[in-house]
């Protein structure tokens, strides 16, 4: 048999052939947060200003409740067992996030001890699974606060809502507004 020496043969050949990886792979995020309103339209308009991939970062609200070990506990009940009407599938993320607000909520210590202890989970590809909590204190729209002016004390939600309303680029904000982000 004769060697194909033809230099276009040869460099369509080489073209054909699959290229390795040039960069790792993502991780897959699960984040769980306590309300379908602020926090989620929030993450959903990061994700899609940064246009960051869908198949790897998964959203929702906790089904369990809006307290702080509630949503906890959901992040590893939905990591640990998935859900088939969401299309998650047991264990398929790389990070779980759970954000809430700190509040009044009575089990808000516990709630932090409780996504620590979780950081023992392992991915389905047996990777460490990072479990972290991420608490607004007081509240979510503090973050959003912050972008328009500086604060230096303790602050009550109540008076926060109040100066987001009655803030010049975020008039008669509500808790459920879109396009925060932008």
């Amino acid at each position: 048999m004769r060697r194909d020496r033809n230099p276009k043969r040869k460099r369509q050949l080489r073209d054909l052939a699959r290229r390795e990886a040039k960069r790792s792979p993502y991780d897959r995020v699960l984040i769980i947060t306590e309300d379908s309103k602020s926090s989620l339209k929030y993450f959903e308009e990061i994700k899609k200003l940064e246009r960051l991939n869908t198949a790897n970062i998964h959203m929702t609200p906790s089904a369990f409740g809006t307290d702080p070990l509630s949503v906890v506990n959901y992040a590893a009940y939905l990591f640990e067992n998935g859900d088939p009407y969401k299309k998650i599938e047991p264990k398929s993320f790389d990070r779980v996030f759970a954000v809430f607000d700190r509040d009044d909520h009575l089990n808000y210590k516990s709630a932090l001890d409780k996504a620590q202890a979780f950081s023992n989970f392992y991915s389905d590809n047996g990777v460490n699974v990072r479990f972290k909590a991420i608490p607004s204190v007081p509240c979510f729209e503090l973050w959003l606060l912050l972008h328009i002016q500086d604060i230096f004390e303790p602050i009550h939600r109540n008076l926060i809502y109040q100066r987001l309303k009655e803030s010049s680029l975020l008039k008669g904000y509500e808790k459920n507004q879109t396009d925060i982000f932008t």
